[in-house]
């Protein structure tokens, strides 16, 4: 039986005041985010490896995605333990600046390249992968790992909701290489399975469209995509979602629904469209 706690309640044990993140976090925030009329504000703490998102929106809006961010980060974690492929999301650290209609969010800074932005770099770089025995190109490594993920969202019926090559990112220099997630404020759990497996369509056919030249060259991206897809590994041999969910809610004492979208019975409104059917 989950203790459960109001909403807040919940925002005060989230939160960290300006004293306490000076302390934990060493250095400034600074500006970050390069995107164009963005709709919150993102500053970035690198001495400590901190990302802080700034919105206008109600608290619970930003409680959502700070458990979302728990979720995911919790299930790519137990799919990296399971494979040679690493996956990753920010992990949320603590609520701040709060008030009415406007609170941040602290959130770990997550490396690496946009799937948009990787034709800043020569695509047959090569790309050392844990079980290769030789390097892969860039774009094949990228395929292979993108199939990876979409395959974990569509077993765990993950739908983004904003799933796009903005909000994927690919890690290739400093670390292990790895696929990563990020601005997952619109996700829930999809009770029709075929959401996610429609983000999945939608973003491999931005990722071709984008990244191949030639017939050949796509049906090489898409054998590596498919290998990523066929060759993952399921935690234990099953689903993660409903443990995972059950254990952030018990963590925080909170009634949290990513099914339905709530947080204490609270509906939280997706400000964006799940992709249509293709």
């Amino acid at each position: 039986m989950i203790k459960i706690q109001s909403i807040e309640s919940l925002a005060n044990s989230l939160s960290m005041g300006s004293e306490s993140l000076n302390e934990r976090m060493p250095g400034p925030f600074v500006d970050y985010d390069e995107e164009k009329d963005r709709s919150c504000e993102v500053s970035l703490a690198s001495s400590a490896g901190y990302i802080k998102k700034v919105k206008e929106r109600k608290l619970e809006r930003t409680i959502y995605e700070f458990l979302c961010l728990a979720v995911w980060n919790d299930i790519l974690r137990e799919y990296s333990k399971a494979n040679s492929l690493r996956f990753k999301a920010p992990a949320p650290v603590c609520l701040t600046e709060m008030s009415p209609m406007k609170s941040g969010l602290i959130m770990t800074y997550l490396p690496g390249n946009k799937l948009r932005a990787l034709t800043n770099m020569k695509k047959n770089t090569p790309v050392r992968i844990k079980g290769q025995k030789t390097p892969l190109p860039l774009y094949a490594a990228c395929a292979l790992h993108l199939g990876a993920i979409n395959r974990i969202k569509e077993e765990e019926k993950l739908v983004h909701g904003d799933y796009d090559d903005r909000h994927v990112f690919f890690h290739v220099n400093g670390g292990p290489t790895s696929v990563g997630i990020i601005d997952v404020e619109n996700s829930c759990v999809g009770s029709d399975p075929n959401q996610a497996i429609e983000e999945s369509r939608t973003i491999l056919q931005e990722f071709l469209s984008k990244k191949s030249a030639s017939e050949q060259e796509t049906e090489t991206l898409r054998a590596w995509y498919s290998r990523g897809v066929e060759e993952l590994k399921l935690p234990r041999g099953k689903s993660q979602i409903d443990n995972c969910i059950w254990g952030i809610g018990k963590k925080y004492g909170v009634d949290f629904d990513m099914v339905n979208r709530t947080v204490n019975g609270y509906f939280i409104p997706s400000n964006r469209t799940v992709h249509p059917k293709l």
